[in-house]
This record gives structure tokens, sequence and C-alpha cells, in this order.
């Protein structure tokens, strides 16, 4: 059963712009005091997408160079990102992307944003009415069920704000994917590291990657364990979208995607209260190696629905390893 979500809906849906916020993770200096369904979208029922015989942990071995040789041969440096053990070039055909019933509406890294797709919400999902909806949305609630799996309450397991130093360890869940939001940062996948480094006051990333796909077999992990270094304590969210039911989760909801752009621009907490106005993507497909970095800027808007518009606008693709980049 689907059912509509139109976009007074989720808009109002405010649990998913609250809770689900991401951290507008403009760096901040150590010493500097502390301080996401619009067109009609159809979350209940998100299909699966075929899993390609060559995204398996074989195929990533093939795509991926190795540290045979000394560590400078497989490292790119683009715009203040350092990519080591990431593909320099992977065939496009073997990338799962949007398409068919899954609408990328920006071009914005469309092998991990679409919808419908996964979605993190709050308890107000779904709500119509004037009144506090805790306690009193069965409609939402019953959106989630049908949902199996695509629609996920946030919960401490898929979203958590790292305050401690150091480093952390969050899983890529088979069949699932992560996206983080902060000033600055290094993650290790496996062989694949990624040096997202601080670009100033004003600036923040979300890096976000897809899981390896399921193998449909019992007692067998695909599950991958990601380091995080090099952050600002207390200025760095994780979130989790895991599998859908039974299957792989298709894509994240490119709809939430623009609720968290356009939360980072104007409202995320690490730039002070007015966010910050740039923003650069990094989106990994950890099957095939494909990699984008994406810039934006976006200046603050006196509504929401002006700022989601221009959330929606001006992207730069500045580095793709599996399609071609215009000049």
């Amino acid at each position: 059963m689907r059912k509509e979500i139109n976009r007074r809906e989720f808009l109002k849906g405010a649990g998913i712009w609250v809770a689900g916020i991401a951290l507008g993770g403009c760096t901040k200096r150590k010493e500097d005091p502390a301080i996401t369904e619009q067109p009609t979208v159809k979350p209940t029922a998100t299909p699966t997408i075929e899993t390609p015989t060559v995204t398996t942990k074989e195929s990533i071995k093939v795509e991926t160079p190795t540290m045979t040789v000394t560590p400078e041969v497989n490292k790119i440096v683009i715009e203040g990102i350092i990519l080591t053990n990431v593909p320099k070039e992977v065939d496009s055909n073997i990338v799962d992307v949007a398409k068919g019933e899954f609408e990328n509406k920006t071009g914005v890294a469309p092998h991990i944003f679409a919808d419908p797709g996964g979605l993190l919400v709050g308890p107000d999902f779904g709500y119509e009415g004037k009144e506090n909806p805790w306690g009193n949305n069965p409609g939402g609630w019953k959106t989630m069920y049908e949902s199996e799996g695509s629609i996920q309450g946030i919960s401490p397991v898929n979203q958590e704000v790292i305050r401690w130093a150091g480093e952390a360890y969050q899983n890529l869940p088979e069949g699932g994917f992560i996206l983080f939001s902060g000033g600055q940062m290094t993650v290790e996948l496996g062989k694949i590291n990624i040096k997202m480094l601080d670009k100033g006051p004003g600036h923040n990333y979300f890096f976000a990657a897809r899981g390896l796909y399921p193998d449909g077999r019992q007692d067998t992990d695909r599950n991958i364990q990601v380091k995080i270094t090099d952050y600002i304590p207390g200025h760095i969210e994780i979130n989790e979208y895991q599998s859908k039911k039974g299957t792989n989760l298709a894509f994240i909801s490119e709809e939430q995607l623009l609720q968290k752009v356009t939360t980072s621009h104007s409202s995320g907490t690490n730039c002070g209260a007015e966010g910050c106005s740039t923003l650069t993507i990094v989106a990994l497909d950890v099957n095939t190696g494909a990699l984008e970095i994406y810039n934006h800027r976006q200046e603050e808007s006196n509504s929401l629905e002006k700022a989601l518009a221009k959330a929606e606008e001006g992207w730069q693709l500045v580095y793709s390893n599996y399609r071609e980049v215009e000049k």
C-alpha cells in the first residue's frame, strides 16, 4: 500500500526539520565558543534496485587501487579534499543512478540521492493538525510502519553528535547509507581514506556513502566500519540510514537532503545562528568506488519556501570519477 505525502504534509513534519537537523558544521577554532518529501513524495515503499553482478567485495578490490606502491601514487587532491585509494575512473555502466521511478531533480549525486528514498523523521511526521502532535499522530506512524523500513524514526542509533575528542567509529550498514555533517573531518572506509580539510569560517561539509549491497545470506556481514578523525568535537553530526526490510535501501531521499542543505545554509549553529554560506558534498558508493564532489553557495532567505527553492539550484560539480565534468 502506498500513501501520498505531499509537500504541505512533509514540511509540517517539523520533527524532520528540527530533530533531523544538519549541523551547519562550519569549522570553529578550538578557542571559539561552542557555538533535514516536499513535492509529492512516495516514501512508504522504496522499491528495490537490482544489485549489479559487479557490486561485490571482489569487484571493489578490482576497481580500487591498492597500496602496494607508495601512497602518493593513489592520491588525488581536489580543492582541499584529499582522496586516497579512490579509483581515478569508474565505468558509468556499473554505477546505479536514479532512473525510472526514482527521480533526482537537482542532478546532485544521483548515485546517492533520489526520491522515493530513505527518511529519518521525528514523531510529528505527516501530522496535519494544529495541536501538539506528540501522542496524537496515528497517520504518521501508520505511514512509517507501511514503509517497511524506508522511513525510520530518529533515535540515538541513527543520529548522533560526536562530542568527544580523538576518533569515532560509525557503521556503514549493508544495504544502507551514512550522511555526516561537519566543518572538517577524515573518514576511513577500509583502504579508502578521504580527508576534508578546514576551509575556514562559513563552510560546511556533507559526506555521504552507500554501503555494500546485501548478499541475501544469513550469517554474512557486509557492514563496513568507518573511522572518523580530524573533527571538532561537538561540531559533527552522523546519520545512519539502515537497509529496508528484506532488501537494500535504494537511495537517501533527495527532499531530505535539500532540507539539510537549507538548514546548513540558514540555521546550522556552528556558524552562529545564521548558518554557513558555502557547502561541499562528497558522495561515495563503496560498491564501485564511484565518487563525486559538489560545491554550493546560498545566502540567507526570509522564508523557508524560498530557502528550499534556492537549495535546488546553483550546484557545481567539481569532480566525478564516473562521468564528465563540465569546465
